[in-house]
């Protein structure tokens, strides 16, 4: 005759509450991977914006900007200033100093890169948060907001306005 091993009721429980922790677990590892996934995908999007233009006396300007459009943050930049008087041309390809301000009509962001010379670069945003691009900021008599190129000679500083240019995707 065979006798059964008894088997406590406490063993059971356990082994359903596992059960029900594994299930649970396996739930909870998905949905944090969905949350992830769907967060890093919001906060990553860099955009290359192509930069044109033409100074009212020397100089054009080329190269590109990356902005991370999603936060407003300049990634990288490689911009050129060609035509200058004596020199073939200057570039800026550090990051930028990001400054925002109120103007009389609109809100203006301003980038300033700094290689020896000055370049401020202005758009018509209150920020580079889901900038989409368009025309630099050039207007003749709003000179604090417009886009321009400085630069330091013995007798002072040279300030070069933009006649026309943009940041175009």
């Amino acid at each position: 005759m065979q006798t059964a091993t008894p088997v406590l009721s406490s063993v059971r429980l356990e082994g359903r509450r596992l059960a029900q922790l594994a299930r649970w677990s396996l739930r909870a590892v998905v949905l944090l991977g969905v949350i992830v996934a769907l967060t890093g995908s919001a906060t990553a999007a860099p955009v290359v914006f192509t930069a044109s233009g033409e100074f009212e006396k020397w100089g054009e300007l080329s190269g590109t900007i990356t902005i991370d459009t999603a936060t407003g943050d300049v990634l990288a930049a490689d911009l050129q200033v060609a035509g200058l008087p004596g020199v073939s041309a200057v570039s800026f390809t550090s990051l930028p100093k990001i400054s925002h301000s109120p103007g009389p009509k609109e809100e203006y962001t301003i980038m300033r890169f700094e290689s020896g010379y000055v370049l401020e670069l202005t758009v018509r945003a209150s920020t580079l948060v889901g900038y989409a691009g368009g025309p630099l900021f050039c207007y003749p008599g709003a000179e604090e907001y417009a886009s321009c190129l400085e630069w330091g000679t013995p007798d002072g500083y040279v300030f070069d306005y933009l006649d026309e240019g943009s940041l175009e995707p």
